[in-house]
């Protein structure tokens, strides 16, 4: 975790710990076939090379083919309209990237580091659907396959570097400015939650995109053009959608530990920048004195 003293940290430094990404295909998928038929890595294998991935475990409701992995929550309700996959993408981690396709050929991906490890994962899903399952997938007449991803959620991980009075900074946030901040203490920790409104054109951004022009052939290596594009000119988004407010959210922890949550790097990093110079400037009200 990176550390601020009294200057400013580049915000290019810090590494983002986890995103979560929608990738939206062009493919039809029958999640049920794919499920009985998707070949498996089932045993974890110390010599996955750096770049390789191998899809371990497969959920169709209540079903499962592959590893049995440590649950991490709840048990939810089971539903047969999607299959959540879990892959492994790092020889020297035992994270790894879960995703649910549903039958329209959307993928809603958790755990990715970057667009490009999410680009990477669906390229190969889909080249080994194409392989293994050609049967259980439908591509448009002029057999090309177009992918878009969209990154709805970005998670980076950084501390002030001085441990915070929570209670004054809440007090400071919402006296000094007019960013909404809330000091909680019913969600299992005590932190100070404040949102920093999203003034730019979401919509507008450029984001990746994948291109196969011919996917007729059953080769397991298809050849994909990689571009990028602004969101609108890949989807229609509803007038109430863009009116909708986005936030860039920062949690702030006494101990000077920060979790900020936005969209994207690009829309995030000029609230960066804003708020950790506000917290040094403020440092002498907000930082929490043991002997006082």
């Amino acid at each position: 975790m990176k550390h601020i003293t009294d200057r400013m940290l580049n915000y290019d430094e810090i590494k983002v710990s986890t995103k979560t990404v929608i990738a939206v295909s062009n493919i039809m998928v029958d999640i049920e076939g794919v499920y009985r038929h998707f070949p498996l890595e089932e045993e974890i294998s110390s010599t996955l090379e750096p770049g390789e991935i191998a899809v371990r475990t497969i959920y169709y409701g209540a079903d499962r083919r592959g590893v049995a992995l440590p649950e991490k929550r709840k048990k939810k309700k089971s539903f047969r309209n999607a299959i959540n996959v879990i892959c492994s993408v790092d020889p020297n981690s035992t994270k790894t990237i879960n995703f649910k396709l549903s039958k329209n050929g959307k993928f809603q991906m958790t755990g990715c580091k970057s667009e490009d490890q999410a680009s990477r994962v669906v390229s190969y899903f889909i080249e080994q659907l194409l392989t293994h399952c050609r049967e259980h997938v439908t591509v448009n007449k002029n057999q090309s396959i177009l992918v878009f991803f969209q990154t709805v959620m970005t998670n980076i991980d950084f501390s002030i570097g001085f441990k915070i009075n929570r209670q004054k900074l809440d007090e400071y946030m919402n006296k000094y400015t007019e960013h909404h901040s809330l000091l909680e203490t019913s969600c299992g920790y005590t932190g100070v939650n404040i949102k920093y409104e999203l003034n730019r054109k979401w919509w507008d951004v450029q984001v990746p995109v994948l291109m196969c022009e011919d996917a007729s052939g059953s080769s397991s290596m298809l050849e994909w053009k990689q571009s990028t594009a602004p969101l609108s000119q890949l989807m229609e988004i509803p007038t109430e959608k863009k009116q909708k407010k986005k936030y860039n959210t920062f949690l702030v922890f006494h101990s000077g530990n920060i979790i900020m949550s936005g969209m994207l790097r690009d829309t995030m990093k000029d609230d960066f920048d804003v708020f950790v110079r506000m917290l040094i400037g403020w440092k002498e009200q907000i930082q929490e004195r043991i002997f006082e």
